[in-house]
């Protein structure tokens, strides 16, 4: 069919073959744009159920626009046929980068590949799209390591019924199916989808799939009966946060699973360290959209486990706003009357695309995230707006005032010794405190000259073991943070950003609110102690209001700024242009709760190190993922 035209589109190649329909390389007459084209065999025009599924697909891709799903830019007739016009994503799937790879996918590239496939759903099913066939052959990676997602054909609206219907519960990739998918009962929502993520995250990360068994009956039985192996046990080193997280996914019950995927997300993502692989299993091509039939099912339901019935509590509906309403009801016209409409009825245009990043998702609280490429580190989009900055209870924290910044991306959690090692092996950089000899330790109230004190023996005495990987690193001096943040792509926070980013916009005292600090929510008040808690140990209860972690107690971060009392510029303030001492922010685990408070600010010259300080980034932008070709 090479060098036929389809509508303004001239064919280049076939890239592919399915049980109804070709997909075609394509390159628009108009625009010079190439595009991958999707167009129905002849053949199966009279079958209603496929055409269905064919018009259902072009009708979920015109409703979503996000830089990890593959954009549809077209939906037309074509003589008998219909095509649907997409873009066209050179790369690989996922499913042929697992079987290819020789061992595993690399932890750091399997971790920002299922990130970006996270932001992804949860942008799909904030608009109110399931999928129902997550596999990794409809996940592709483009060149620049961009996630994108194909395949909507058996999407369903989340509005719609729950409970699966005879004619579509059959379509599917057994492997990667919820249990749900196989009862008679069972009911599709989002954690559906969850499962699904789960068992091709098991896969990305280990190089096989929980169930591997090529007898379908056999697949569907464990997925409604038998608990999958720990993926720790298949890929040595494997940070606990990642099993765990892969593990609630793949929970036989929905309720105990994740309830989204930005919950998904912030239980995946964590500070990597130097990680071993261990060999693995490639994972077999066989991960096919299936028609399952009816016996099949039953027999795997017929040797599930008995179990005592328990009453499900009722499952109260949202309300859908008219607008909703009115569209569905459109799309629903427009699928059953597709096929006896005129031509120049069915015809859809992509809009512009967004602004969203790929790889970017909203955290529980609404704000973005998403993972810098330089650094693999997770960061929180702070919006532009005012917030107050100051206190009166201490002379150097006068006045206070309201100030306006502009947005920015800071550090979830801070720097880890994982992190620093990172930087270390890459750019052979020598710390301040290694070039002299010695480093500053707190020993109750004062502080001792260590020598042999640095990054990896913080107290000059006991070395950072391999467990203690994920606390945050100190023995860091300013000029030692600032080459950290350089080599990231950042910098270091202004205190106005830091404090911002602390205290949120309402002007609470501490990040999580105006309560005194408990031990549940920071490090503190711990004298004697001579080590930091690993980072994000306190979890999401002391977050900030936009989700940073961390900001309060554990050890001070350092800032951009030089000290000096003074009234602030209104707008992006950055402090004085020459100075003898650098603001640190947050308190530290020897500190007592006054410490803690975010508008806190204490000072130290720039050559400083000791085990209380650390630091984490902020940048202005986070730049596109990029990767080496698959």
């Amino acid at each position: 069919m090479q060098n036929q035209q389809i509508g303004e589109y001239k064919i280049l190649g076939t890239l592919g073959e399915g049980g109804f329909g070709l997909v075609h390389k394509a390159v628009s007459s108009t625009t010079g744009t190439q595009v991958a084209i999707k167009v129905l065999h002849r053949e199966s025009l009279g079958n209603e159920k496929v055409v269905k599924k064919f018009f259902h697909e072009a009708m979920i891709l015109a409703r979503l626009d996000h830089p990890n799903i593959t954009r549809l830019y077209e939906f037309f007739p074509d003589g008998n046929a219909y095509a649907i016009v997409m873009e066209f994503i050179e790369g690989t799937t996922l499913k042929d980068m697992i079987v290819n790879h020789d061992g595993p996918i690399p932890y750091e590239k399997a971790l920002n590949i299922c990130l970006q496939i996270l932001a992804a759903f949860e942008y799909a099913h904030d608009n109110g799209i399931i999928h129902r066939d997550i596999k990794p052959g409809n996940i592709m990676i483009d060149k620049n390591g961009v996630v994108k997602i194909m395949d909507f054909g058996i999407a369903k609206f989340s509005s719609a019924a729950s409970a699966e219907t005879r004619t579509t519960w059959k379509w599917g990739a057994p492997h990667y199916m919820a249990p749900e998918r196989f009862q008679e009962d069972g009911e599709m929502d989002v954690r559906s989808d969850i499962y699904s993520l789960g068992i091709v995250f098991y896969e990305a990360f280990t190089g096989r799939k929980p169930f591997d068994s090529s007898d379908t009956i056999r697949v569907i039985f464990c997925h409604l009966n038998e608990p999958p192996i720990n993926p720790s046990t298949l890929l040595e080193n494997l940070p606990p946060h990642v099993s765990t997280a892969i593990l609630k996914a793949l929970e036989k019950e929905p309720d105990n699973r994740f309830s989204s995927c930005a919950e998904f997300a912030s239980a995946l993502a964590g500070e990597e360290g130097d990680l071993k692989r261990s060999s693995s299993r490639r994972a077999k091509p066989d991960d096919s959209t299936l028609i399952l039939d009816e016996t099949s099912i039953k027999k795997a339901r017929q040797k599930k486990a008995a179990k005592p019935e328990r009453e499900k509590p009722a499952k109260p509906r949202k309300k859908l706003p008219l607008h909703y309403l009115v569209g569905l009801c459109i799309l629903g016209i427009l699928i059953l009357i597709a096929p006896f409409v005129a031509d120049d009825i069915l015809v859809f245009f992509r809009p512009a695309p967004g602004d969203m990043q790929p790889g970017t998702f909203k955290n529980p609280l609404g704000f973005k995230e998403l993972v810098h490429p330089a650094d693999k580190r997770m960061m929180v989009e702070i919006p532009a707006g005012e917030f107050t900055m100051g206190s009166d209870m201490f002379e150097g924290e006068k006045p206070v005032q309201r100030i306006l910044l502009a947005s920015y991306f800071i550090d979830k959690l801070p720097v880890t010794n994982a992190d620093f090692a990172r930087f270390v092996e890459e750019t052979g950089y020598t710390t301040q405190v290694q070039e002299r000899g010695f480093g500053w330790v707190r020993e109750g109230m004062e502080w001792q000259k260590t020598t042999g004190a640095f990054w990896r023996m913080p107290d000059g005495v006991n070395a950072v073991e391999d467990e203690q990987m994920n606390l945050p690193v100190t023995q860091i001096s300013h000029k030692d943070a600032e080459a950290y943040c350089r080599w990231a792509g950042k910098a270091l926070p202004t205190e106005a950003q830091w404090e911002k980013a602390a205290r949120g916009p309402d002007g609470r005292i501490y990040p999580w609110d105006n309560a005194m600090p408990t031990i549940d929510l920071a490090h503190f008040g711990q004298p004697l102690s001579s080590l930091p808690w690993p980072v994000g140990k306190t979890g999401s209860s002391s977050q900030s209001h936009y989700g940073v972690r961390d900001m309060a107690g554990n050890v001070y971060q350092w800032t951009k700024d030089w000290y000096a009392p003074h009234v602030r510029n209104y707008q992006n303030p950055k402090g004085p242009e020459t100075g003898s001492e650098k603001v640190v922010k947050g308190g530290a685990f020897v500190e007592g709760p006054l410490s803690l408070r975010s508008s806190h600010r204490d000072r130290y010259p720039p050559d400083f190190s000791s085990n209380l300080f650390g630091l984490r980034c902020v940048c202005d932008s986070v730049p596109l993922h990029t990767a080496a070709n698959p």
